[in-house]
């Protein structure tokens, strides 16, 4: 009998989902669109719900929880979204300072900001590969976009991890691109 549960509790282990805490980091520029704090916190949750169905659908172990919310102002059009992941990268060179401290504070594993880039910015987000930090254009936190950054690419995925037909999540243009709501290989 012990032997039967050892062997449940290991196969039960060995399954266990890859979970992620993430702090969802707004700028002003983000909520000041969506109806305030609450509305912004809200559709944050949402999305990263719908990212982490789109992880069990496709048959991953990952999924992401959302640990905290912190709000910045004044920083939208400030940098690009790739600049805003640098600044977040560089602890303590004053740059989104306060949302890193947020973060280590609340211990989370990965960071998401929501901001509006410098005007030019052509991605809807973009995140570390592999890494903490991911930032979204105000309009693109939605849930595959979402899967594809911060439950994508700062998990260690990359492009190259997408199928073309159909078009899957880490498909690079999955945005507009008829994306389907699955990762294309569950080893994540």
């Amino acid at each position: 009998m012990r032997i039967l549960i050892l062997l449940l509790a290991l196969a039960q282990s060995t399954f266990a989902a890859a979970e992620a805490d993430i702090l969802v980091a707004f700028d002003n520029s983000y909520t000041d669109g969506v109806g305030g704090d609450e509305n912004a916190e809200v559709l944050t949750a949402n999305s990263v719900a719908a990212s982490n169905w789109i992880n069990e659908q496709s048959g991953t172990p990952a999924r992401m929880r959302v640990c905290g919310y912190h709000k910045t102002t004044g920083q939208g059009g400030r940098s690009t979204l790739g600049g805003y992941v640098g600044w977040l990268a560089w602890y303590g060179d004053g740059n989104l300072d306060d949302v890193t401290t947020a973060a280590d504070a609340a211990g989370a594993d990965l960071v998401a900001f929501i901001c509006e880039p410098a005007a030019g910015e052509g991605a809807a987000a973009v995140a570390h590969q592999p890494g903490r930090y991911a930032a979204y254009g105000p309009a693109n936190f939605w849930n595959n976009v979402v899967a594809h950054e911060s439950g994508g690419h700062n998990y260690g995925c990359d492009h190259r991890a997408g199928r073309d037909n159909p078009k899957t999540i880490m498909m690079h243009n999955y945005c507009g691109g008829g994306s389907q709501a699955f990762f294309s290989n569950p080893n994540i």
